[in-house]
């Protein structure tokens, strides 16, 4: 898989599941829409507050998992990354949109307003393009010829191993 396919396939998810790791060692996940795909960086954007549970957690540990899903045009993404927070002020306001402020209810100069950037390390992904009905008649033919059925493409791409030869999409 090439970088250009992963951002592709996550572009159009608005929303991600994030997984880090809590002072106890169990997985948390939770949601957060993706406000960011910058394919050039090999870098996904979001929006947080400073005092959340997750910062105090990436903090302890940087390496998290993102969880990408569109059940509609059967495209499941798994990102691994390294996550990193920034106030970095010409960045929000590049990022910066209206419709975060029930979330940060002062907008763009919110105390609490920081950015969460994750620098995917590697992904998978999971894709049938072929449809709901294609799906259906394929399992269905599967199951009654007694044949294992392949719903579709699995690949995966590690970003960190191109960053390190110096390549980049």
């Amino acid at each position: 898989m090439s970088e250009a396919r992963l951002w592709d396939l996550i572009e159009d998810v608005e929303v991600a599941m994030l997984t880090t790791l809590d002072a106890d060692g169990h997985l948390v996940s939770r949601p957060l829409a993706t406000i960011k795909v910058d394919g050039g960086d090999g870098d996904l954007w979001f929006f947080t507050a400073k005092d959340s549970p997750k910062v105090a957690q990436i903090q302890r540990e940087q390496h998290v998992n993102l969880a990408y899903a569109s059940p509609r045009r059967q495209t499941y993404v798994s990102v691994s990354g390294v996550a990193t927070l920034t106030q970095d002020e010409s960045r929000i306001d590049q990022l910066w949109s209206p419709a975060y402020r029930p979330w940060f209810p002062h907008g763009r100069h919110d105390p609490q307003l920081a950015l969460l950037r994750v620098r995917v390390t590697s992904a998978q992904y999971w894709s049938n393009e072929r449809g709901w009905v294609a799906t259906a008649v394929g399992a269905a033919m599967a199951a009654l010829s007694g044949e294992r059925y392949s719903p579709g493409d699995h690949d995966m791409l590690d970003v960190q191993a191109r960053r390190s030869r110096g390549r980049t999409c």
